[in-house]
């Protein structure tokens, strides 16, 4: 058995059910009004000390939304409960989760890296707090959505109807994604 399998072993864990109740929480409010026959993508980044392993599926949104089933595709050993992302538009095909396999923009994200940031001292906590009371619904919109990620976060707009994926329609979201980030760009907003 090779370090990577051991280390593997030893990590592994199944999500709680308390843990797939907040996810599902979580994919119910940003999948409003979604289709039900589009997909999503979930990734998940697992840093296993000598060699980085990443695992990426795409799911029906009908899948995701029943208790039963995301408990089944988190627990069947593919997916563990640290550095969970998910796609956060729906894609027309399960495997090509590209731009161009866009089917709506549902939401937008802003993705920020603040641990390489002046303000990589904070805690994660304290940076909240700051963002709350500094830049929420003052700088910025206030998001619908912040999820950390481990050592950063995503803040996420929900888009209250999703929108057809044509090229205009992405063109806006790119153009609200960049002046967003260009507001946080003291916190290393991403601006691609």
């Amino acid at each position: 058995m090779g370090l990577r399998q051991k280390i593997s072993q030893l990590q592994y864990r199944e999500f709680t059910d308390e843990e797939i109740k907040e996810i599902q929480k979580f994919l119910r409010h940003m999948l409003v009004r979604a289709k039900l026959d589009q997909y999503i993508k979930i990734f998940n980044y697992i840093d296993y000390y000598t060699s980085d392993t990443y695992t990426q599926r795409s799911f029906t949104v009908k899948e995701l939304l029943s208790f039963k089933r995301l408990k089944q595709i988190l627990n069947e050993g593919q997916f563990e409960p640290i550095n969970l992302f998910y796609s956060v538009n729906t894609y027309k095909e399960r495997k090509n989760a590209c731009e161009a396999n866009i089917k709506a923009i549902t939401n937008i994200l802003i993705d920020l890296d603040y641990k390489k940031s002046y303000f990589n001292k904070l805690s994660k906590d304290e940076f909240i707090k700051m963002m709350e009371y500094e830049y929420f619904g003052i700088e910025i919109l206030c998001p619908s959505a912040i999820i950390y990620t481990g050592n950063n976060f995503h803040i996420t707009y929900k888009i209250k109807y999703p929108v057809n994926a044509t090229d205009k329609a992405k063109t806006l979201a790119r153009r609200i994604q960049k002046e967003i980030s260009n507001k946080l760009s003291d916190f290393n907003a991403d601006k691609s």
